[in-house]
Formats: structure tokens, C-alpha cells, sequence
């Protein structure tokens, strides 16, 4: 489970908002709605991260833009 089961929240607009699973974050991200460059956040993490540097969020991003 892991990362599958993480309950994600991101920032946008100022406004805290989650919390989600990783792939509806996943999909976010790869419909365009969320940026590389958005603050994400899940538990594990001690702090609020750009959604780009996390492998989790990204490992199924290429096969979207082929």
C-alpha cells in the first residue's frame, strides 16, 4: 500500500485543499489542473514539497505525454 494509500494535500490559490489519494493527485497533475511546481504534502514528508521532485507523484506521468 504506501504511497498508494497516502492522503495527499496540495496548495493552490492560497487554500490548503486534500486530503486525497495518490492517484486522484496523479491525475491532477497529469490533466494540467496542478503544475510540477505545486506544493504537495503527505504525512511522510516534513514539509511541503514541489509535486515535481516526488517520484510517487510522477513514475506514471510519461505514458500520458507519448
Amino acid at each position: 500500500m504506501g504511497m498508494e494509500s497516502a492522503k495527499w494535500y496540495y496548495l493552490k490559490s492560497g487554500r490548503q485543499l486534500g486530503p486525497m489519494v495518490t492517484k486522484d493527485l496523479q491525475g491532477l497533475l497529469q490533466s494540467g489542473v496542478l503544475t510540477q511546481t505545486t506544493l504537495v504534502w503527505t504525512s511522510s514528508q516534513s514539509d511541503w514539497q514541489p509535486a515535481g521532485v516526488i517520484p510517487a507523484l510522477n513514475k506514471n506521468c510519461e505514458k500520458y505525454h507519448n
